[in-house]
């Protein structure tokens, strides 16, 4: 969902799967009739080592990689161009769309703050 929001906390991480993003937007226009399809799967938080590797605790609403493949493997199939896979993920990405980026960046960060301090 990184690629979608203002990332206060993890600034990088924000612009890089907005890069993604982009550029399979870009493939998916510049492949179009050729038979070749190119999908983008944005998961969200997802079940991972990578909190327990960071020393954290696993982050309550990360959801199941298994799923996400599975969905987004039939997504590729059908040709999807954005993949995400949760109704959750899908409902939070059009809520936040139309606020003003100030707003947003101010919402996230207060919600990060809230997930931090919970370790």
């Amino acid at each position: 969902m990184g690629a979608f929001i203002p990332d206060p906390y993890f600034n990088v991480y924000g612009p890089t799967k907005a890069f993604e993003m982009f550029l399979t937007e870009a493939m998916y226009g510049g492949l179009k009739g050729t038979g070749v399809t190119v999908s983008a799967l944005c998961p969200g938080p997802t079940q991972t080592n990578w909190a327990a590797n960071a020393g954290k605790s696993d982050s309550k609403i990360a959801k199941d990689p298994d799923a996400f493949a599975q969905t987004g493997f039939i997504g590729m199939q059908k040709g999807q161009l954005i993949i995400i896979p949760d109704a959750d993920y899908r409902a939070f990405r059009y809520l936040m769309r139309p606020l003003p980026a100030k707003l947003q960046a101010q919402l996230i960060a207060k919600w990060q703050q809230k997930l931090i301090a919970q370790g």
